[in-house]
């Protein structure tokens, strides 16, 4: 029998500065987490990491073996994934949690998403001009450049954009329009307003 095992990692920010060719290579999921350091919980944490965990090993046998007869979509990149993972629950007699996800994970959760939302409009450290069939996302003076390379890392590759300074050329507007606006309850009229707001 596998035993589930709760796998804690800390995470102090995400890092987006992968090369070009990396992110057409990997998928890469995030996992944002607070760990307690205090003596307790180090000792637990100690205990998990010395005991045996077969989970991968079982996990790639069933990965393997629905990878035979499952065509990988490009829009669902870790249908197979979730595939073998259903097959190791139902291997251990465990009954699926509520959480599992149903459908593609980009549909449910995209980080840099929210980390854009947050730089434009909670944060207010970037204003974004129009200007024809481009846009130019102009970052605040106290933002670091690694900090700026991480928010251009955020984007898909279906954004195509460049960095000049502290101003972001997108050259692909109404791609970055349908990324920023998916899955928001917004109305249109709130991007527009924020890409006319200043600097502070």
């Amino acid at each position: 029998m596998i035993k589930e095992v709760n796998f804690i990692k800390t995470c102090k920010r995400p890092v987006y500065n992968l090369k070009d060719w990396a992110k057409s290579r990997l998928k890469r999921i995030d996992f944002d987490v607070h760990f307690a350091s205090n003596e307790k919980h180090k000792e637990k944490l100690a205990e998990m990491f010395a005991r045996e965990n077969p989970v991968f090993r079982w996990f790639a046998h069933f990965y393997f073996r629905e990878l035979q007869t499952v065509e990988v979509s490009g829009d669902d990149e870790l249908c197979v994934a979730r595939l073998a993972m259903k097959k190791l629950y139902e291997f251990c007699g465990r009954p699926l949690p509520d959480y599992f996800p149903a459908e593609p994970i980009e549909r449910l959760y995209d980080p840099g998403r929210r980390h854009w939302k947050d730089l434009l409009g909670h944060l207010k450290k970037a204003r974004v001009k129009t200007e024809k069939d481009r846009l130019f996302v102009e970052f605040s003076e106290d933002l670091q450049h690694h900090e700026i390379r991480e928010y251009q890392g955020a984007l898909p590759q279906t954004i195509k954009n460049r960095l000049r300074g502290k101003t972001l050329i997108i050259e692909s507007p109404k791609e970055f329009h349908l990324w920023l606006e998916a899955q928001s309850s917004q109305s249109k009229s709130w991007f527009s307003r924020l890409f006319k707001r200043s600097l502070p």
